[in-house]
């Protein structure tokens, strides 16, 4: 018996004796939770009818944007934020009302306030 027939010979006898007592059938998927199965209908559902449930990210960015939460955050900031202050933003955004967003618009929306920040902050 060669190496390789004793390493995999025993997982390929199993997966022939598999298919010999099913041939054709395709493999038994475990069941689904039943919330994991709510949540397939209704996305299926919304999609059929061409809407979704879930709040938009354009629609998200807007509200979010309307809050005054961005220019709050970018002032708190004054106008300067690192790698560890945009990511700590991102998460406290995951766990918002405004929540799916997408994270290159909000960094649009911060930059774009940063860059029209009064001149008298910029001296400062």
């Amino acid at each position: 018996m060669s190496l390789l027939n004793k390493l995999f010979g025993k997982k390929n006898q199993q997966l022939t004796s598999q298919r010999a007592v099913r041939p054709g059938a395709a493999a038994q998927q475990p069941a689904a939770s039943p919330a994991a199965a709510a949540s397939k209908t209704a996305r299926s559902a919304s999609t059929s009818a061409g809407t979704s449930c879930a709040p938009q990210p354009a629609s998200n960015l807007e509200r979010w944007s309307r809050s005054g939460a961005p220019s709050r955050w970018v002032l708190s900031h004054n106008y300067s934020w690192n790698h560890d202050d945009w990511l700590t933003l991102l998460r406290d955004l995951e766990s918002s009302e405004f929540w799916p967003l997408d994270p290159e618009k909000v960094g649009c929306v911060l930059e774009s306030l940063k860059a029209d920040r009064p001149l008298h902050a910029a001296a400062n």
